[in-house]
């Protein structure tokens, strides 16, 4: 029976246009192969991104990231 797991792979800083910094979690699924007599595998699936808050974030572009809040839309940059 295959398994799922989900691990923090990167975290990086960004920032809105009024200055409030933000660090955006990388999380990537994987599913651990569990075949009889194999020794067991990871296989790599898909990413998502988080706040601190666990709010998903959505990519823009290489740079630029979007937060939906109950307080509305935030747009924030990578910081590099």
């Amino acid at each position: 029976m295959d398994k799922k797991t989900r691990k923090l792979i990167d975290r990086f800083d960004a920032i809105s246009e009024k200055g409030k910094r933000v660090t955006i979690f990388v999380y990537q699924d994987f599913t651990i192969t569990d075949a009889s007599g194999e020794d067991p595998q990871e296989i790599p699936g898909i990413k998502s991104l988080k706040s601190p808050a666990g709010i998903a974030v959505n990519k823009l572009d290489e740079e630029r990231y979007e937060i939906m809040t109950n307080d509305g839309v935030f747009i924030v940059t990578r910081i590099r």
